[in-house]
């Protein structure tokens, strides 16, 4: 009795001691690297949105899962010499405050909407969603069309992608629930583990920033009703909607594919997949009658990281085509 009681005693202290810590080193956090741009409420607590540059058109940047709005910082500045960008952060992700719930596309949506218009970004918008962001663009796209003009799909997920592509499952849940646990009395904090998956090639400073947001105390929990809202957007029996005319251009991964050899996921296996998600993209490019394919040949899933000239580029592009009543022909000499 008495070795329980004393180990009671020591695990409570190791719980006070580490949600001081976690809440001290948050606010240090929070010093250091605060939001680069604006916290609006949207009814649901704050949302983070950071928009740069002027123009004809604004260009709206919608992460991928697990993402934020510096996940566009290779591509922000440069594309906000010629346009209007606004990237923005999901509940719980970033700068944004969170929620502690299941929210669908048409929440987030909802929730997109409302942040434009009290920013004050009245377009009008070229949607761009990377990843799991293309689903989202495009329920936005379903339910506001009336001010979009384009679209950007980069790597974008489908609708159908569950059940169709091989090895798509979620994989290490028992970590992530740990992780929901123990991030708010600091014990991931203390282990380095976040600092340590922080996406390589980025600057120290990047790193560091990312690494703050990832030691959040919600970071996880909000991480976990991300993934809980959008294994629910890719299972679904019916295909995207169509776009219509909408001016589109879809940017694919095209590296060569490779397994995992301290896994069970062979090169043979990697490169079914790849096929696949080859064919989800073309049926993506076939939503509108006025599309474009682009395959980035040296980039795997985040391509704004491995080549973010190759997405400046094909944007500036996308811009370049718009209708003359859209982008003013003498915008257009400027903007290349």
């Amino acid at each position: 009795m008495k070795v329980l009681k004393l180990g009671l005693i020591a695990l409570i202290v190791l719980v006070v001691f580490g949600s001081c810590y976690q809440w001290y080193a948050s606010y240090v956090d929070g010093i250091e690297y605060p939001a680069p741009g604006k916290l609006i409420e949207v009814g649901e607590g704050y949302l983070h949105i950071d928009c740069r540059g002027q123009g004809d058109v604004t260009l709206v940047l919608e992460s991928g899962l697990g993402m934020n709005s510096s996940s566009w910082s290779l591509i922000h500045d440069p594309l906000s010499e010629h346009a209007r960008v606004c990237a923005y952060d999901r509940p719980g992700m970033g700068w944004s405050d969170p929620i502690s719930r299941i929210s669908l596309a048409p929440d987030i949506s909802d929730r997109l909407k409302r942040l434009l218009d009290r920013a004050g970004e009245n377009g009008p918008h070229i949607l761009v969603g990377m990843s799991a962001g293309g689903v989202f663009v495009r329920q936005y796209y379903k339910q506001y069309p009336d001010n979009v003009v384009g679209m950007v799909l980069v790597d974008s997920s489908h609708e159908q992608q569950e059940n169709r592509v091989p090895g798509f499952d979620r994989g290490l849940d028992y970590l992530l629930q740990a992780c929901r646990i123990l991030q708010p009395i600091g014990w991931v904090r203390l282990s380095g583990e976040m600092d340590q998956m922080a996406p390589t090639g980025m600057s120290d400073e990047w790193v560091s920033a990312w690494a703050a947001n990832q030691n959040r105390s919600y970071a996880c929990n909000s991480f976990h009703y991300a993934i809980e809202s959008f294994v629910r957007e890719v299972a679904d029996p019916l295909p995207p909607i169509s776009l219509g005319k909408l001016p589109l251009l879809v940017i694919s991964q095209g590296n060569d594919p490779k397994g995992d050899p301290t896994g069970d996921y062979t090169d043979e296996m990697a490169k079914e997949q790849r096929r696949i998600w080859d064919e989800l993209q073309i049926e993506l490019m076939q939503l509108s009658s006025d599309a474009t394919r682009v395959i980035a040949k040296q980039s795997g899933h985040v391509i704004q990281f491995d080549q973010p000239e190759l997405v400046i580029e094909s944007i500036l592009h996308l811009i370049e085509g718009l209708p003359d009543t859209v982008v003013p022909q003498e915008n257009v000499v400027e903007l290349l």
